[in-house]
């Protein structure tokens, strides 16, 4: 994992290079698009290596933050906002996994992990004119529904 993490921060950094070498020419957003791609690949590894990692939840959410930021100006940004509702999601559902018994279950963090990934959901099922609408949409609903099952079962 390190070490394939070193070899994407060797071509971000050189990305990065040519991003700035070429500032204000046309093959700037070509630059600008490989960046992308890496940084979407080096934050994938880290989201599914997360648990290998010390602090690998906090540094997951930290990676897909910052694609999310960078790339505010993406066509694909509606995919990395999905990706970190994914996240949350995933946090939320290994939350119940790891409290299975009622006593060990609090709802009020439950809840929180949920409504962080229903938030991120929702963003993007109201986002009109992005094609992953659909895609938030559904994904919001099922969040939801699994929400009122998981709190019907422990109250």
């Amino acid at each position: 994992l390190d070490g394939r993490l070193a070899a994407l921060r060797k071509k971000l950094d050189a990305f990065g290079r040519l991003v700035e070498q070429y500032a204000g020419t046309p093959y700037q957003p070509l630059a600008l698009v490989e960046e992308e791609r890496l940084e979407k690949l080096t934050s994938g590894l880290v989201v599914d290596n997360r648990r290998l990692l010390t602090k690998g939840d906090e540094t997951a959410e930290r990676a897909l933050r910052f694609l999310i930021q960078k790339h505010a100006e993406s066509k694909n940004l509606a995919e990395h906002v999905l990706r970190l509702g994914d996240l949350y999601a995933a946090l939320a559902r290994e939350y119940v996994e790891s409290h299975e018994r009622p006593l060990a279950f609090e709802e009020d963090a439950f809840t929180a992990r949920a409504d962080r990934a229903l938030d991120v959901y929702r963003k993007v099922a109201t986002w009109d004119g992005a094609t992953e609408k659909p895609v938030g949409q559904a994904r919001f609903a099922a969040l939801e529904a699994y929400k009122t099952n998981v709190l019907a079962r422990y109250r």
